[in-house]
């Protein structure tokens, strides 16, 4: 596929998308150490590669540790591209799915991560995942979004999970 003129510009405004939130992500997980997030490129390694491709990105990660996980994904359909992001809620036994533009829910995702976890789960602590506990949940997105403020989803969503996350900890004492 041969790129011109403003989609060349549009291809670069997304990759630059993407390595901002990975660095924002990262900021996460150094100020929470109960939290990891997954690169913004973890879906579409996992699609076309599978658990081999990827399964050095928790070499020294046990995310099975951790309150919550965190995959965002961009999303690539036609000419278009949105944010989702899906959490995986380690205490609560929840993936929690939240779509940009609050669009049709994509199972297809849940399934992937689902796998994913499995694996994982096998690999690090040698038994099987016990994924029938777990449940699929659409999310709410809190707040209105709009094709221009799509991208911003998957920064805020963190943020306001682990303020919630610590409002609920300070109540509970």
């Amino acid at each position: 596929m041969i790129l011109v003129g403003r989609q060349v510009a549009s291809q670069r405004v997304w990759l630059l998308n993407d390595h901002v939130l990975n660095d924002y992500f990262t900021l996460i997980k150094k100020e929470n150490p109960s939290v990891h997030s997954f690169d913004t490129f973890f879906y579409e390694r996992n699609s076309k590669t599978k658990y081999e491709g990827i399964k050095h990105w928790t070499k020294n990660v046990d995310i099975f540790s951790k309150r919550k996980v965190f995959f965002p994904i961009n999303i690539v359909e036609g000419p278009f591209a949105h944010w989702i992001i899906v959490v995986a809620d380690m205490v609560n036994q929840e993936l929690v799915y939240y779509d940009s533009l609050n669009r049709h829910y994509n199972y297809k995702i849940h399934i992937a991560i689902m796998e994913y976890l499995g694996i994982e789960h096998e690999q690090k602590l040698g038994k099987s995942f016990p994924a029938d506990d777990w449940k699929f949940v659409k999310g709410c997105t809190p707040f209105r979004i709009t094709g221009r403020t799509a991208r911003c989803l998957s920064a805020l969503l963190p943020s306001i999970y682990l303020e919630k996350q610590r409002s609920t900890s300070l109540n509970s004492i």
